[in-house]
């Protein structure tokens, strides 16, 4: 009888220990200082205080979004109301600042991939809320994953930042990008082909796996970084990167009618408007990254008037 009784105690103890064994899945992946291009997958709109720990929050400078316009979180402040957002939603992606490296560890229990819905061409910032690798070509942008009203190569190119940026593009004969990472963001440039794009006509991505209803992600970028201290509204303005990973500004002082660049006069009133200002110097420009880091030191380079884009500048 003792050895029954030993045997059951035994038994229950054994599954006292799995049952406290068992814990919520969880995501972990490394941020480093300063920008990085994140997803949070998750089973529903979640606040960013319910997401993130006060430990990691004193380590995050700031967050951005690109969903129809940018907006931005920063810890400790009121993030409501105009250019501010407080909840983290199901395949967007966000830009992180942090001022230091920390691990961001999510909880992923019942998370699933999610179908994504493009309603614009230009820029979207986008996830697909999985939690493992998604082979691009096989799982993501296949004739089995799309709508049958488009195809792969409305998708021109998706861009991933880790240390450097890498791209995909359909069709190419090889990618330095071939994977959608989980609890990463990608870039995805959407363009009309014979099939379009458009709020009538959305396009569906389903990617391998997913399930539920498909997300709307609203796009129409045309800068892959967000707007930033050194983006603030200057006389001068252009990108001296395909990326728009780094902004351009000049210090300017107005002399007698000129204005004075870098030492350099430079006509106060200035045209962008006709193919008679192709070429023309219209300022000296000081290249900053997003960080705020000097770029080309003591050698301004030139903006020249660009006819042909009408000075838009816009990631390629």
């Amino acid at each position: 009888m003792s050895g029954l009784f030993n045997q059951t105690i035994k038994l229950m103890t054994l599954l006292l220990i799995i049952v406290n064994g068992i814990s919520a899945a969880s995501a972990t992946r490394n941020l480093v200082k300063g920008w990085n291009l994140v997803s949070i997958p998750t089973t529903a709109e979640k606040s960013v205080d319910t997401v993130l720990t006060s430990d990691f929050r004193a380590n995050l400078a700031k967050i951005w979004i690109y969903d129809g316009t940018w907006a931005k979180y920063v810890p400790n402040e009121t993030n409501t109301g105009t250019g501010r957002f407080d909840t983290f939603k199901k395949n967007r992606g966000y830009w992180f600042k942090m001022t230091a490296a920390d691990d961001l560890v999510l909880n992923v229990d019942g998370v699933t991939a999610s179908p994504l819905e493009l309603d614009r061409t230009g820029w979207a910032l986008v996830s697909f809320n999985q939690t493992s690798d998604l082979d691009i070509a096989t799982k993501v942008l296949s004739t089995d994953t799309i709508d049958a009203n488009h195809e792969a190569t409305n998708i021109a190119k998706v861009w991933e930042y880790g240390a450097t940026w890498s791209k995909y593009v359909p069709g190419a004969g090889s990618n330095v990008l071939a994977t959608i990472k989980p609890q990463y963001a990608y870039w995805f440039k959407v363009q009309n082909t014979t099939k379009t794009v458009s709020t009538n006509d959305k396009m569906t991505i389903t990617p391998v796996g997913s399930a539920g209803a498909a997300q709307l992600v609203i796009g129409g970028a045309t800068s892959l970084t967000p707007p930033t201290a050194q983006q603030a509204p200057l006389r001068f303005r252009a990108s001296n990167s395909r990326f728009g990973a780094r902004s351009a500004r000049v210090t300017e002082a107005v002399v007698g009618g000129v204005v004075v660049v870098q030492g350099v006069n430079v006509p106060a009133s200035f045209t962008c408007e006709s193919s008679a200002d192709h070429g023309k110097a219209i300022g000296l420009a000081e290249a900053f990254s997003i960080d705020g880091d000097k770029l080309n030191l003591t050698h301004p380079a030139p903006i020249l008037c660009d006819y042909s884009v009408g000075q838009t500048f816009k990631p390629t």
